[in-house]
């Protein structure tokens, strides 16, 4: 590539992103209402370089929000202008390039257009951190990256209700494979970064989840897709909401031994699938984190599965013709599609096997630096 071609690109690039950051900071849904309602609540929480969780939906620990620093330090409106177009240019960047550059376009398409691309840009949440966590995670694996480790396990902890048993995972294989020196480098980075913020707001955070009022409205509300919330929702029973939750949990921990231990963007995907699914709480703006980590790199690797998929996951689009059926069956919808994609991510994973992925790049073992987490 020459240097007239990368110069135009760079100035489209820098054309798009004014013109990009100029119409998000302009829309309004209302004359009192401006997109971004749940960004707004994380702004006002740490505008100016600081953390204060005072009574706001606030749930995210420290050591996560700091990183939105560079971002909420400006008046809301242009911090929710750049934290979109931060967000859409991670859209891109997170969509596997394959030899077909038009199957490639084509993905990249489908994502941006997206129903949950769009109520993640509107509502202005986090789960872009939390993509961004999952790829660089599976990049400083590769790498052997204690700092990019340490960084992408910071920024999964944004949304503990979608990563919690991901976290886990990691927790065990790092425990269990990483190498010794690298092992205990990498939790000595991890505490370094942490626990300054964990004595600094660490109390005000714990206190936060355990003694609000609105966790129990969140739990209990409309936009909850568990599938705890949802067999309430239908009339099952406590026990039996517990005993499909434990069972989903137990046959998520059996794949993954199945495929033993291997993590790639299908498996990462299927675990922050599943943890969403048997926490108490999980909204349904979360799901386009399972969609941009696992279910569109499917395109990539099996393209009829893939467009199925990722057409059932857009049908969301025809709840925007009725608020009566949104409010009555949407969250129960995103449930099915969730555990379909559960599901499937488990199935694409175990029937490629190590040698015939292609999604990802071979990742080091504590044997071998050279082939799949075995």
């Amino acid at each position: 590539m020459n240097v007239k071609s990368l110069a135009l690109r760079a100035v489209l690039l820098s054309i798009g992103l004014v013109v990009l950051t100029g119409a998000f900071y302009s829309i309004q849904l209302g004359p009192n209402m401006l997109p971004g309602g749940d960004l707004f609540q994380i702004w006002s929480g740490t505008h100016g370089l600081r953390i204060d969780y005072g009574g706001l939906q606030m749930f995210n620990p420290p050591w996560a929000l700091v990183f939105l620093w560079p971002i909420t330090l400006f008046p809301f409106r242009i911090s929710w202008s750049l934290y979109a177009a931060t967000a859409f240019l991670l859209f891109v960047a997170s969509v596997p390039r394959t030899g077909n550059k038009y199957l490639w376009a084509a993905s990249v398409f489908l994502l941006l257009v997206s129903y949950q691309t769009l109520r993640q840009l509107l509502d202005g949440n986090l789960e872009a951190v939390v993509i961004a966590g999952a790829l660089l995670f599976l990049w400083a694996l590769r790498a052997r990256s204690i700092l990019g480790i340490a960084i992408a396990v910071s920024l999964l902890t944004a949304k503990l209700q979608e990563t919690w048993l991901l976290l886990g995972v990691i927790g065990l294989w790092l425990a269990f494979n990483w190498p010794r020196e690298l092992k205990w480098k990498t939790a000595a980075l991890i505490l370094l970064m942490w626990s300054p913020l964990a004595i600094w707001k660490g109390a005000d955070w714990v206190s936060k989840l355990t003694q609000s009022p609105l966790i129990p409205q969140l739990v209990g509300g409309r936009h909850n897709v568990s599938i705890t919330a949802t067999l309430e929702r239908l009339g099952f029973e406590a026990w039996t909401r517990g005993l499909v939750a434990g069972i989903l949990a137990l046959a998520t921990l059996l794949l993954i031994w199945k495929i033993r231990g291997r993590l790639t963007r299908f498996s990462v995907g299927a675990l922050i699938i599943t943890g969403m699914l048997v926490s108490p709480y999980s909204s349904n703006t979360s799901v386009i984190t399972p969609f941009a980590v696992g279910i569109v790199p499917l395109l990539a690797e099996n393209p009829k599965i893939g467009f199925s998929l990722v057409g059932l996951y857009n049908l969301a689009y025809l709840f925007l013709l009725s608020n009566e059926l949104r409010y009555a069956w949407e969250p129960q919808y995103w449930t099915i599609a969730l555990v379909i994609g559960w599901a499937v991510l488990f199935w694409v994973e175990a029937k490629t096997g190590p040698a015939e992925l292609n999604v990802d790049s071979k990742l080091p073992s504590s044997n071998s630096g050279d082939r799949r987490i075995a």
